[in-house]
């Protein structure tokens, strides 16, 4: 590889991980946007029927955390009863709990994900930028660069389709 090729590889290497990278961010923060109404609109149901169950001292504006936790909080006794006496207000609460975790859950991962996505291609893009300023500086040790190169692209392989897959699953 000549030095102009290799000026030229880790040019595109940043530019390409730099939209990556924003492009990713547009999409896992839609994401989780979406994810949060859902959250509200299952923590909003399971209010509206969790009110009527007694012993609950569910409140108005109760957060999703809240509503989880009195639900788990109440015996199966009291589950079974209010199951008896309101199969419906029943079905809707226990679907709703279960959505919400789930929903929790998944932004939980994602923004642990997205966090190692971003360190990965800070560092992608550094290391693209550190190749460039190199090359520039002596052509010495040529042999390392595209050793630089696939290490580069390999983790941004790795961290990219890590990402894709808590953004994409359903």
């Amino acid at each position: 590889m000549s030095m102009q090729d290799l000026q030229w590889l880790f040019s595109t290497m940043a530019q390409t991980y730099g939209a990556i990278l924003g492009i990713f961010g547009m999409i896992s923060l839609y994401r989780l946007e979406t994810n949060s109404n859902k959250i509200e609109s299952s923590r909003d149901r399971a209010e509206q029927h969790l009110l009527s169950f007694p012993d609950t001292k569910a409140t108005i504006g109760s957060s999703p955390e809240d509503i989880v936790g009195r639900w788990k909080g109440i015996s199966k006794e009291k589950k079974e009863l209010f199951r008896k006496s309101s199969p419906q207000g029943f079905l809707v609460i226990h679907n709703a709990v279960g959505r919400i975790e789930r929903y929790m859950n998944w932004s939980a991962k994602t923004r642990k994900w997205f966090i190692i996505f971003i360190v990965v291609h800070v560092i992608i893009i550094t290391a693209s930028i550190f190749g460039l300023v190199y090359i520039s500086k002596t052509a010495s040790f040529e042999n390392i660069i595209p050793c630089l190169a696939v290490i580069i692209l390999a983790a941004s392989i790795a961290s990219t389709s890590m990402l894709s897959y808590f953004i994409f699953k359903d």
